[in-house]
């Protein structure tokens, strides 16, 4: 409620009502039906909260219209000094689930602090809120999908994933690629440290680490052949699986042969070469084979 400040000539002084002064020619305010309803309305509204019937000829009803809301609403006067000797605390006011000061001063600032309990990340779903570390380049956040831990990235706009730990599957991912751990790793199907790949003076051998194909090479002297003879040579490592061909060359300074030869047999630790003549003649003291396998 307020007076009739927008009705216009209603006569108001320093914006409350007047009476007609004669004496000084002050005219009397009006008072319109429109705000003289409201504020009788206002009045009954109360009444009518605290189920007391409008007597024209009472003049205390508001008063008790009133202390009647107040007894039933269940707060005493007592109630009110009580709040009103305690209102620096949250107990004063009947709150009992609010933070206290001793709770916010605990913590952890905005600044950094130390923790000294766990902390849980749970929203109740199988992706859990993510730990976020940023840069003004880069973006790199910890989540918990599942049973999936990731670490993802995103920099420059080119997203990642530097880590991926199943642990379901008990398998580590680096950039993607599953990582060799006990599950998946056989020893067997790979060369210790002192077996790497490496080439002599006297026999050698690479393998490819995609693929696994080997090559093999070395050179063995032949001597003198008389009629047939067989020349044994070992490979210097054994071919995991098998040896698939074997190349070889004969080598002498003297240049003419006299002789022939032909695979016999071959395996993953070595090969035979079958010799035969076809000239009765001594073979030169620097004849050599030299031969080449592939395997696997």
């Amino acid at each position: 409620m307020d007076y009739p400040k927008s009705v216009p000539n209603v006569g108001l002084v320093n914006g409350k009502f007047v009476d007609e002064n004669t004496t000084t020619g002050q005219v009397g305010s009006l008072i319109p039906a429109s705000w003289g309803n409201a504020v009788t309305s206002e009045i009954l509204n109360v009444l009518k909260a605290a189920s007391i019937a409008p007597d024209e000829l009472s003049n205390d009803q508001l008063y008790k219209a009133i202390s009647k809301i107040v007894a039933e609403s269940g707060v005493t006067k007592e109630d009110v000094s009580k709040k009103a000797d305690k209102a620096i605390t949250l107990a004063g006011y009947g709150i009992t689930d609010g933070a206290t000061k001793t709770d916010i001063t605990n913590l952890l600032p905005r600044t950094g602090g130390t923790l000294s309990g766990p902390v849980i990340l749970n929203n109740g779903t199988d992706d859990t809120p993510e730990i976020s570390w940023r840069t003004p380049s880069c973006a790199v956040n910890l989540d918990l999908t599942s049973s999936v831990l990731h670490i993802n990235a995103d920099r420059g706009g080119e997203k990642s994933w530097p880590l991926q730990l199943d642990i379901a599957a008990k398998a580590p991912y680096f950039f993607g690629n599953v990582a060799w751990h006990a599950g998946n790793f056989n020893p067997g199907l790979y060369l210790p440290t002192a077996a790497l790949p490496r080439c002599t003076s006297g026999a050698g051998w690479w393998r490819c680490g995609d693929t696994g194909v080997m090559r093999q090479w070395m050179r063995i002297p032949v001597g003198d052949i008389t009629n047939v003879a067989l020349r044994t040579a070992t490979w210097a490592i054994q071919f995991p699986n098998a040896c698939m061909s074997v190349i070889a060359t004969l080598e002498s300074a003297q240049g003419a042969l006299s002789c022939q030869y032909a695979v016999k047999s071959r395996d993953v630790a070595g090969v035979v070469f079958r010799f035969w003549e076809w000239a009765s003649e001594v073979q030169a003291a620097d004849l050599w084979l030299n031969i080449e396998a592939v395997g696997y």
